[in-house]
């Protein structure tokens, strides 16, 4: 269980207890400063409202089951309160890649190129550059998203508050 406060205020938390399947929750912001790899079979539940930032790949493949609600069932899984957002910042084709039979129900954000694979099931929205879909590849349908949260990326502008402070002499 790793949590970061600012201000008294969670800003990033993810914490995993194992299991079949295992539980993992995450909230806020998270960075991994390289490649996110998740190849066994095993599965796991997450909980929360969350992004995930990987400076390199990342990988679901191998049967891997991430998911919001058990079993991926797409009829009880609300978006809204339970997201989980993957971001790959590599220019690679593919950055984010699912394969054999992999299963994955939240966001993802590919710079570069996004391969669906191999009876892989993505379940959510995809944003990338390049998206490559074979081999029985399956992208499900998603319940409308109303909203999003802090900590996505963004085209706008962000804003800045300037105030000025009374002078002051020493």
């Amino acid at each position: 269980d790793c949590t970061v406060t600012e201000f008294g205020e969670t800003v990033g938390r993810i914490a995993w207890t194992p299991g079949n399947p295992g539980t993992l929750v995450v909230e806020g912001v998270i960075f991994f400063d390289g490649e996110l790899m998740m190849t066994d079979s095993r599965s796991a539940v997450y909980s929360g409202e969350g992004v995930i930032y990987v400076s390199k790949k990342i990988k679901v493949a191998s049967s891997r089951q991430l998911c919001a609600v058990s079993a991926c069932d797409p009829g009880s899984w609300d978006p809204n309160t339970t997201l989980l957002v993957l971001i790959s910042g590599a220019t690679d084709v593919p950055a984010i890649e699912m394969d054999n039979n992999a299963k994955f129900q939240g966001g993802v954000y590919a710079v570069g190129g996004f391969k669906l694979q191999n009876s892989a099931t993505m379940q959510g929205p995809v944003i990338a550059d390049v998206v490559d879909v074979q081999n029985n590849g399956f992208a499900h349908a998603w319940p409308p998203l109303t909203g999003v949260f802090d900590g996505l990326p963004t085209t706008g502008t962000p804003e800045t508050t300037v105030e000025l402070l009374p002078d002051w002499s020493g």
